[in-house]
């Protein structure tokens, strides 16, 4: 029985600060006029600041084995993305009073694994190009095998 075997690993990771900060420099009121009359009036609660921390984690391992001329590939990816946001006190401003927001966990705490399986096939040792005559692969987001004829 002839063939080959090949596994590979792997990660990604991100890690954090997102902190996002409003209208710092506007002032708290804003007009829109038609015709120089004034048709509208938007108040904002300036200045304001949304400190958050995140994390972003993936991790796959694959695994491919061809025997004749059949590839087997099977594999599966981790995915985690977690976000929180601190505690935060923000002074009066001109239309509300002071504000303090408790910190938050898990907003969001998203997990995923998704398997991943796909065949190969180059019938036939005779094939002078070589090239794979048809394959079907199976992901979790397809639920359906799909065949694709190579010419």
């Amino acid at each position: 029985m002839t063939g080959s075997h090949a596994f590979k690993v792997g990660m990604t990771t991100i890690f954090g600060l997102h902190d996002v900060y409003r209208s710092l420099t506007k002032r708290n009121v804003a007009y829109t006029f038609r015709n120089l009359v004034p048709i509208s009036l938007s108040q904002y609660t300036s200045p304001g600041i949304l400190p958050s921390r995140l994390r972003d984690l993936g991790i796959y391992a694959q695994d491919q084995w061809t025997v004749h001329q059949l590839t087997f590939n099977l594999g599966a990816r981790f995915d985690w993305f977690y976000a929180r946001t601190l505690e935060q006190d923000l002074p009066p401003t001109r239309f509300v009073g002071a504000r303090h927001w408790p910190a938050v966990e898990n907003v969001p705490n998203w997990k995923d694994v998704n398997p991943r399986v796909s065949i190969l096939a180059v019938p036939g040792a005779s094939d002078i190009s070589g090239q794979p005559r048809f394959f079907a692969t199976r992901r979790q987001a397809f639920p359906s095998v799909f065949f694709v004829r190579v010419p």
